[in-house]
């Protein structure tokens, strides 16, 4: 007996499937693929392929080759416009001994926990009413016709104690969630940690002491949420979410990697990203805030490759550009006793304390102004790149003071030379600074790399000329 699960198929109130394959999507706090799998494990069946389509490469990604959940995971790809029946005519062989087969996007939903294999020449249909998902057949009779390309006869209801649930449309999708944390994830295997009655919290996640959590809520795995935030009732978190301070979020859905801004009340939507989904209607709404809602950066090693290549290239020629400008005006800032360098320790890119200059200013003159406003005075800090113990833009390095608090509410570490908060006009509290450090991780690609560095560069220039012209 081996499953065949296709994976492939877009759902139209789901944008962007490349990025969020529907076998991906959390139903409680886990993805629907997990689910599928342990259903073929209390099956019996060890043998299970993918068939890839939209997003094969973040499935493979994830399911790996099955070690995990003890079974073998083999993949395929399915072609351009070829309907999921025609992939198991090339090789019919292969399932001619029974096969659990699903050809859309769709849910094992079980009636009881304990499910029951199929007994040689049995078989059932996976669906609901007049809709067919796929089937579930170890009889000859039915897989022959099926496996020549043939219409096989029509098949009973499943009695094995679970069937496909659609998910076609955001509503089924939603009520899924809503039923499955009220009570019937017990049919299932429990998810993370139960804190207490209908509340399940995955493994690595940040709460403060001062979040408000009613259940039934179920978080997944990498999350951060952020102090007096209100989570629940109904409340589904996937994986990798980020949830700013001051946040309510109830009888909602929000799916894997998605930020949650500051001072939002969220009920009755999914968040997928920067998409709301109203999942009554499957409308979405677009919010190009990042502040509001988006997406946590993901790095991968090819663009973290990239920038760190960009930031060494650029600072070495940053370096040599900068270099007779910081003497000239260094040495013109020691002779008028206007400023000068301390040490400052911070925690480096590999979170090792580091010792690093830091310029502060005595006194106002021309020679402060152009010296800051040209950006010289991260000079010395440009070897800090070169080294890969800080990088050329990110946002503001912590101190080992404030480590223990900082790394709890931010879920990657990027120490900069040019950051955003260099713009603040005055040392910012601790909460300030969490914003700031995950609107950069959330957004982190080469080309806002450029963007920032360009942007910080400027701005300083034009603030310093603005205050020199005032003086």
């Amino acid at each position: 007996m081996k499953a065949l699960l296709h994976t492939g198929g877009s759902l139209a109130w789901l944008p962007d499937p490349e990025e969020r394959p529907w076998i991906l999507l959390p139903v409680g706090n886990r993805p629907i693929l997990e689910y599928w799998v342990e259903c073929c494990v209390d099956l019996g069946i060890r043998d299970i392929r993918l068939v890839l389509g939209n997003g094969g490469y973040l499935i493979e990604e994830y399911a790996g080759d099955g070690e995990r959940w003890g079974v073998q995971i083999s993949y395929s790809f399915q072609k351009e416009g070829e309907e999921p029946d025609r992939f198991p005519l090339r090789n019919p062989d292969l399932w001619k001994d029974g096969v659990l087969y699903l050809r859309q996007p769709s849910f094992p939903l079980r009636q009881q926990k304990s499910i029951s294999a199929l007994a040689a020449g049995e078989s059932c249909r996976l669906g609901a009413g007049e809709i067919d998902y796929g089937f579930y057949s170890a009889d000859s009779a039915h897989l022959t016709p099926f496996l020549a390309g043939q219409s096989p006869s029509a098949l009973p209801e499943s009695s094995t104690g679970f069937s496909a649930y659609g998910i076609e449309s955001a509503k089924s999708y939603f009520d899924l969630n809503l039923r499955i944390i009220q009570g019937e994830i017990s049919h299932y295997l429990a998810p993370g940690y139960e804190l207490s009655e209908g509340s399940h919290i995955g493994y690595n996640v940040v709460i403060p002491p001062s979040v408000i959590m009613e259940p039934p809520v179920m978080i997944g795995n990498d999350v951060r949420l952020s102090p007096l935030n209100a989570i629940g009732p109904h409340a589904v978190i996937g994986n990798s979410v980020v949830i700013d301070a001051q946040t309510e979020l109830k009888d909602c859905v929000i799916l894997d990697g998605s930020y949650i801004g500051r001072n939002l009340s969220i009920e009755q939507k999914i968040v997928a990203g920067n998409l709301l989904i109203d999942p009554d209607t499957g409308d979405s709404l677009r919010l190009d805030d990042s502040l509001l809602l988006g997406d946590v950066g993901k790095s991968t090693p090819l663009s973290d490759f990239m920038n760190i290549f960009f930031g060494q290239v650029f600072s070495f020629i940053l370096w040599l550009l900068f270099l007779p400008g910081f003497f000239v005006f260094y040495s013109l800032i020691r002779l008028t006793g206007s400023g000068n360098y301390t040490k400052k320790t911070i925690l480096d890119a590999r979170k090792q304390p580091r010792m690093c200059p830091e310029f502060v200013r005595v006194k106002k003159n021309i020679f402060t102004g152009c010296f800051q406003g040209l950006s010289l005075d991260r000079w010395p800090l440009l070897v800090s790149v070169l080294r890969k113990q800080l990088y050329l833009c990110g946002h503001a390095p912590i101190t080992p003071e404030d480590a223990e608090d900082r790394f709890e509410k931010i879920p990657e570490y990027f120490p900069g030379v040019f950051y955003d908060e260099l713009l603040l006009p005055q040392q910012p509290s601790s909460l300030i600074l969490n914003v700031y450090a995950l609107n950069y991780i959330k957004n982190r690609k080469l080309t806002g790399e450029i963007s920032l560095f360009f942007r910080v560069g400027l701005q300083r220039l034009l603030r310093k000329m603005s205050n020199m012209e005032e003086g």
